[in-house]
């Protein structure tokens, strides 16, 4: 008898239609969060934590209920967690703190077991090549200029 591993195991199994099923139920629940985020645009900030504020309150606006600076354990603590029986994680980065720290950042996150997405909302272009960073759960970036990137979903919502 084979064990299936679940979805955010952080390992590939099953058929490209598998993964294609996945790519697919990642733009639908990411979809919500992410709609409103693109039509507030232009986002006004002066730092991370205004940006974080305008985001909460955007969501909110949206009727997306979250927590801010939500505790993932011994993980640190996230920007944003949505509330409810699907929480997303959603982390704001105002400016470049180099590939290598946002991406050991999401990862802790990410290991917390408490999230079943990553969202990384940015002000800095760059951070849409981050590509596939091994997560094991779903991942969007999405850049305040509407551009929205998966590993394996490029596409503008």
């Amino acid at each position: 008898m084979t064990t299936r591993r679940p979805w955010n195991s952080g390992r590939a199994v099953g058929s490209p239609v598998e993964w294609s099923l996945r790519r697919d139920t990642l733009k639908n629940a990411f979809d919500p969060l992410v709609r409103p985020i693109l039509a507030a645009q232009p986002f006004r900030y002066y730092d991370e934590a205004s940006m974080v504020r305008h985001l909460e309150r955007v969501l909110a606006n949206a009727g997306i209920p979250t927590t801010r600076e939500a505790r993932l354990r011994i993980f640190g603590r996230i920007d944003l967690r949505t509330t409810g029986r699907w929480p997303v994680g959603i982390e704001v980065k105002a400016r470049d703190n180099g590939r290598y720290a946002i991406e050991q950042q999401l990862a802790c996150y990410a290991r917390s077991g408490l999230l079943h997405g990553l969202i990384l909302v940015t002000a800095v272009e760059r951070h849409l090549r981050l590509g596939d960073i091994g997560l094991g759960l779903a991942f969007l970036v999405v850049h305040l200029s509407g551009a929205v990137r998966a590993p394996t979903l490029a596409t503008r919502l």
